[in-house]
């Protein structure tokens, strides 16, 4: 089992081998600024073209595209989009990239044998549809895969999630992540890092909202977090912290701050980190687009 920080572990176990043991890891690490600055409710209350990737049920049309650097010189790129498909039908898809080069490659008696680059990527399509003005039903799939160095693998993920509005302002959120199987090769069988999450968001007066929630994993830290976000004039402030139980040294700060503006479209720039004991402001940049 890989209990232990999803990221921790998607960057440690790249950086300690000569083939691809991360699990299809990079299915769990958030890959867009927006997404990001929500801390682990994002997952289950996230809305947007990227939520295809999330919680399905609430893909949005429009255009979202994030990158940015992570510890160990991990880049991360991702882009998604979503739009309307008649009859209350909404559909997405996205493409995630993570890698890095420069990693040293040990034969089995520790020795270096020489450099070599690992990357893991994803590509997703999937929708939502209206089962009732309030209740929204979502699924995702497509490939995952990673390489390193000449060695390569492939496997598939499939998510599921639902939304309730009870009420203007009101949003609940639950989702299932990652069932499939995690790309293997060389006869070593892998864990899929299949999650669940729930979450709520509430908009409160003044321009404040509430996000709440939390991520259990068969196979990865269970986590949870809360944070407050501040909206006015189209500039969102937000900050919030992130508990992991079984791994304090993740615990730690998330925030992030977005400029929207309305011309033909709804715009927006975002810009988000986070930060622990082991992993000191990763950040992400995006931008993105509403129809």
């Amino acid at each position: 089992m890989l209990r232990n920080s999803a990221l921790i572990l998607l960057l440690a176990s790249a950086a300690g081998a000569s083939t691809g043991t991360a699990d299809a890891l990079l299915l769990v690490s958030q890959g867009f600024a927006s997404q990001m600055r929500l801390g682990s409710a994002s997952w289950a209350v996230g809305e947007g073209a990227w939520a295809v990737t999330a919680n399905p049920s609430l893909t949005a049309p429009g255009f979202h595209g994030a990158g940015g650097r992570w510890n160990l010189e991990a880049t991360t790129v991702s882009v998604a989009g979503g739009f309307g498909a008649g009859g209350g039908f909404l559909a997405g898809g996205a493409l995630r990239f993570l890698g890095m080069g420069g990693l040293i490659a040990r034969d089995e008696t520790g020795q270096a044998t020489g450099e070599y680059t690992w990357s893991s990527g994803a590509l997703t399509a999937g929708g939502s549809f209206a089962l009732s003005p309030s209740v929204r039903l979502g699924a995702s799939l497509g490939p995952v895969w990673e390489s390193a160095g000449s060695d390569g693998a492939s496997g598939f993920s499939a998510s599921a999630g639902a939304c309730f509005r009870p009420s203007e302002g009101v949003l609940l959120g639950a989702a299932l992540h990652n069932a499939g199987f995690a790309p293997s090769w060389d006869g070593i069988h892998k864990d899929m890092p299949t999650e669940v999450s729930a979450g709520v968001s509430v908009t409160l007066p003044a321009g404040l909202r509430a996000v709440a929630g939390g991520v259990y994993g068969f196979s990865t830290s269970a986590r949870a977090s809360l944070a407050g976000e501040f909206s006015r004039s189209g500039l969102s402030i937000s900050a919030g912290y992130e508990l992991t139980p079984d791994s304090p040294e993740m615990n730690g700060a998330f925030g992030g701050v977005e400029y929207r503006f309305v011309e033909q479209g709804t715009y927006g720039a975002s810009l988000a980190f986070r930060q622990s004991r082991d992993l000191s402001w990763p950040m992400l940049a995006g931008l993105s687009i509403e129809f």
